[in-house]
């Protein structure tokens, strides 16, 4: 093939979109991985709820990211799975949101992300995740870990993001509403959305009544929207934020007991141990020494990425996608994802992939993982799909370990990750089942 050559975009899997959807459902990420390994491509197109295009390596990844050839699309996953706009009062979140709307919400939420950020210090943050930390030792078996986990990340999230933690039944429950089958909406709808909207108007007087909304007008006095932004506010805690971090805290977890063994976790307690006897006035200098413990979140993030995939974007024109692989024509309209757990799984970026490795370079992890939006080195700006909260995340993210390494678990269940479970986001084939927590301080 000459540099020149346009290769059309192959289509694997079965032409029958029901038998690609079950077999998603039976083998997960594993069945998108076969599909790319048996071609030996890094863009496929799959037949599923409509034709969708996936990509597998960074090259093509850029242009799922770019507004100047993708659309965002408010799909959720690959069953038709997508966001119900009660849950926002019919408001469309930035998350969903295209051009110059997109732009101005986000500008509003990054203005208020940077002030908060700013306010909010270390000390207090480790403060919230100690505190549930301590709750862990009431755990006692019958209890749920992981509903103990997504109480801690509802903490810590709404405090980092609101100022106060936010209390956590019915902000879980306006998250377990706010995605739905698109079948189910349009056959069912009456019942589906039924209690939805009192939920919703429930979560938005709570997150109303917390400091950082308060002060709103303080923060940004040319604001002209304030409910408008209550809610993106909302959205951006309930359901992007408190559940990711929440379930790559479980992803934490588990490749602590399984992947490691003694020495290293040993390693990484100490490492923990030196920012924790620190004086809480160099916390910060402390904090940015943890290596080690770096090194353990970035690992987690490449090899247990929450989705099967990221963005979905619908092609605003046609264009021709260059790739690892070759380069593909792609037209206006079609539906495009990256298909991150196989981006994270190149052999040519990343040496033994399918192993848990503490020591990666740390440098050559950050160029390539693709997470919180886009490649994990971009900025967030006003115009792109990055997350501005990446940091704030990755930093509870490191406190989580940090007070993991003091803790002792008596483990009733399997850890064991294959991704073939669509149904489970965190780095577990099946639930985490716990006897006991002892956490010692």
């Amino acid at each position: 093939m000459t540099e020149q050559e346009v290769k059309v975009i192959p289509n694997l899997g079965s032409w029958f979109r029901l038998s690609n959807i079950l077999q998603m459902k039976n083998e997960g990420r594993g069945f998108y991985q076969d599909l790319f390994s048996s071609q030996g491509e890094h863009v496929i197109k799959v037949q599923l709820v409509e034709p969708t295009i996936l990509v597998s390596d960074s090259i093509a990844a850029n242009y799922v990211f770019d507004p100047e050839y993708i659309n965002k699309e408010s799909i959720l996953g690959f069953s038709g799975i997508s966001y119900n706009s009660i849950m926002l009062k019919y408001r469309t979140p930035s998350m969903f949101c295209n051009g110059e709307e997109h732009d101005c919400k986000k500008a509003n939420s990054m203005k208020i992300f940077d002030h908060r950020f700013k306010e909010v210090t270390l000390e207090q943050l480790n403060t919230v995740i100690q505190e549930s930390f301590e709750s862990f030792n009431t755990f006692k078996a019958g209890d749920n870990f992981e509903v103990t986990v997504d109480k801690m990340a509802f903490a810590f999230v709404s405090f980092l993001v609101l100022g106060k933690k936010t209390e956590h039944a019915i902000c879980r429950d306006w998250f377990d509403r706010s995605i739905r089958l698109t079948l189910t909406k349009v056959l069912f709808k009456p019942f589906t959305y039924w209690g939805d909207k009192a939920v919703a108007d429930e979560v938005f007087d709570e997150v109303s009544d917390t400091p950082v909304v308060q002060k709103l007008d303080h923060i940004s006095p040319d604001l002209k929207d304030k409910e408008g932004q209550t809610l993106e506010l909302l959205h951006n805690v309930c359901l992007n934020g408190a559940p990711l971090f929440g379930e790559y805290s479980i992803s934490c977890f588990a490749r602590y007991l399984d992947s490691l063994d003694d020495g290293q976790r040993l390693s990484l307690k100490e490492e923990a141990d030196q920012f924790l006897n620190e004086d809480p006035s160099k916390f910060e200098e402390a904090f940015g020494k943890l290596e080690l413990i770096d090194s353990f979140i970035l690992e987690v993030l490449r090899l247990n990425p929450i989705h099967i995939t990221g963005t979905f974007g619908r092609a605003k024109k046609d264009f021709v996608m260059e790739s690892k692989s070759g380069r593909y024509q792609v037209y206006k309209g079609e539906l495009i994802t990256d298909f991150v757990f196989g981006m994270h799984r190149d052999s040519s970026v990343f040496e033994e992939p399918m192993k848990f490795k503490l020591n990666r370079d740390e440098k050559n992890a950050k160029k390539h993982l693709v997470t919180f939006g886009g490649p994990w080195d971009r900025q967030a700006t006003p115009t792109n799909r990055k997350c501005p909260g990446q940091d704030q995340i990755f930093i509870g993210l490191k406190l989580f370990v940090i007070h993991l390494t003091r803790c002792t678990f008596d483990v009733a269940s399997d850890l064991t990750y294959t991704g073939k479970n669509p149904a489970r986001g965190l780095a577990t084939d099946v639930p985490v089942v716990m006897n006991k927590v002892v956490y010692k301080k």
